[in-house]
């Protein structure tokens, strides 16, 4: 989804310059009399922007360097963000992404030395899409999030709309499709308000993916529909095409391959004429895969291998690993298991790349070419006594590495979520004891107001004791909600701790807890909110309960529960 760049255009340039902007010939007219250079720099910018919404692109280039050009003598900075912004967009568009990047930063740096809101909040969008076109996804969703909060602050419902709509996809991309389908539904929502047609089409053509990857197909199919007539209403050909593409890629799922592939070769042909080269290579990925179902290998290899030829012209990751997961499938439909390794490797590589486990993938797949080979030449030996029996356990084999591979990436990736997950439930519960410390730390400035107001006689200091007294700062809803985040951090320890010690007290049950947490005794005091005394003769009555000898601590018994 790339964002509106009308809406920064507009604000850089006002439109009273051009009352004809949807003619481009009363712009050349324009540029062909003598001018000022600001005036000439917006007609050559507008006049880009024109040239790239009808896809031509090196026209659009011509425009915006000259602007750049004219720009940068002046200086004038705004025709700089313009024309960088829609050189950016053209490489963009024509999968460049590095160029774009170079030019969209370029803006982004303009934009920010005069406080640019508006187009700094269009650029982060833009360089989100960028960097999550590369795969970048982390950085991507980095951009994209600074983009919404600039678009908040300005209240703008469009650009939020379309940020939302953005983050969604990445979200699909990391495969949290309920994530996805959280923002989608927020970019409908605000879409709806403002009656932007389009974006809504985009949301839902991208929630139709989401729901096919989930197995919803009954909810893809009422949102397919729904997208294909908002689209036609529309009168908009590439936006028809992107539904058709989506109900194509249902019917596929759905076992009505003539269905998908008439859907996936009218939206093919379309992509084809607008240059949009990362889908005509997922087109084509597609269309082969709907071959192989249908038995017609020969053809299903040929769309194959121009989709892996377009992606690594661009170097579209995403798409080269997905082609390698369909050319693995056919070999193995085809029963060519030799180079069904061989796909099935480059699959395992490219896919590591996009989730960054490097070492984990050369591990896994330098096991995977040793135990291959091994079992290669073993098969050699076979083939004298049986070939129908060797073609049986190339079967088992080949399925045995599939599972054994699987089984290795869900391990690793199981491991780094639990990892992350235990990290930033340790950093939850640290910031709540902090937080629970600087209220008892508010109670105990209540209580010394309190002392000093006793004596006082006046109205309004007697309403304000009162009020003071009335303060509870550490109620049974900061314990409760201390209880769930130490669960997460010592899963079971507050169970295990009731079995052994089922005597305890509910103060000495939250003593025991801090205890846990390597916590001294000012500060445990302080969350308590009572003195340092209190705390030793608890400490003291708990080590009678438990009968601990001199040598032994409250602490090694804590720690060995």
């Amino acid at each position: 989804m790339k964002i509106k760049l009308v809406l920064i255009l507009l604000l850089l340039f006002p439109v009273f310059l051009f009352p004809q902007t949807k003619e481009m010939d009363s712009i050349k007219v324009l540029l062909s009399k003598p001018s000022n250079d600001t005036v000439r720099v917006r007609s050559l910018n507008w006049l880009s922007w024109l040239y790239c919404t009808r896809c031509s692109y090196d026209s659009a280039i011509i425009s915006a360097d000259s602007a750049l050009s004219i720009s940068e003598r002046m200086p004038y900075t705004k025709g700089i963000i313009a024309a960088s912004l829609n050189i950016g967009l053209v490489y963009h568009y024509k999968n460049d992404y590095a160029t774009s990047l170079k030019y969209y930063l370029t803006a982004l740096h303009y934009a920010d030395s005069i406080n640019f809101e508006a187009g700094l909040a269009s650029l982060n969008n833009n360089i989100g899409n960028v960097l999550m076109d590369q795969g970048n996804y982390p950085e991507g969703l980095k951009y994209l999030l600074s983009s919404l909060k600039l678009y908040d602050s300005l209240k703008d419902k469009e650009g939020m709309a379309s940020t939302y709509g953005n983050i969604g996809l990445i979200y699909e991309k990391l495969k949290n499709y309920s994530a996805a389908i959280d923002n989608y539904t927020t970019a409908i929502k605000m879409a709806k308000e403002i009656k932007d047609t389009q974006l809504i089409c985009y949301c839902f053509n991208y929630s139709v993916s989401v729901y096919i990857e989930q197995g919803d197909y009954k909810r893809a199919g009422e949102a397919g529909n729904e997208a294909l007539l908002l689209c036609q209403k529309a009168g908009n050909a590439e936006l028809v095409s992107d539904a058709e593409y989506h109900i194509g890629q249902l019917s596929f799922r759905l076992g009505k391959l003539d269905d998908a592939l008439s859907y996936l070769n009218k939206t093919l042909e379309i992509k084809e004429k607008i240059g949009d080269k990362k889908l005509v290579s997922k087109l084509e990925n597609e269309i082969g895969r709907v071959l192989v179902e249908m038995k017609n290998y020969p053809e299903a290899e040929e769309h194959f291998q121009k989709a892996l030829m377009i992606a690594y012209s661009i170097g579209a990751k995403e798409n080269i690993d997905a082609i390698y997961w369909s050319l693995t499938k056919l070999d193995s439909a085809k029963g060519d298991y030799k180079s069904g390794y061989y796909n099935f490797r480059n699959y395992l590589i490219y896919k590591d790349s996009i989730y960054n486990e490097q070492v984990s993938a050369k591990i896994v797949t330098e096991q995977l070419t040793y135990d291959f080979d091994k079992k290669q030449t073993q098969e050699k030996a076979e083939v004298e006594k049986k070939e129908a029996h060797q073609l049986i356990i190339r079967n088992i084999i080949f399925v045995c590495f599939l599972i054994a591979i699987l089984f290795a990436f869900v391990f690793f990736r199981q491991r780094r979520r639990i990892a992350r997950e235990l990290f930033l439930a340790k950093a939850n519960l640290q910031e709540y004891v902090k937080n629970m410390a600087e209220k008892s730390t508010m109670l105990l400035d209540f209580q010394e107001e309190i002392n000093k107001l006793k004596s006082s006689t006046d109205e309004q200091r007697v309403s304000k004791l009162q009020t003071l007294n009335q303060a509870i700062i550490l109620t049974d809803a900061d314990w409760n909600q201390f209880r769930i985040l130490f669960e997460q951090v010592y899963p079971g320890f507050l169970s295990r701790l009731k079995v052994k010690l089922p005597d305890l007290t509910p103060g000495e049950i939250r003593l025991v807890s801090l205890t846990k947490l390597n916590i001294g005794t000012k500060q445990m005091a302080g969350i308590l909110g009572v003195s340092d005394d209190t705390i030793r003769k608890t400490r003291y009555r708990l080590r009678k309960k438990l009968g601990l000898a001199e040598e032994n601590t409250l602490d090694d018994v804590v720690n060995s529960i």
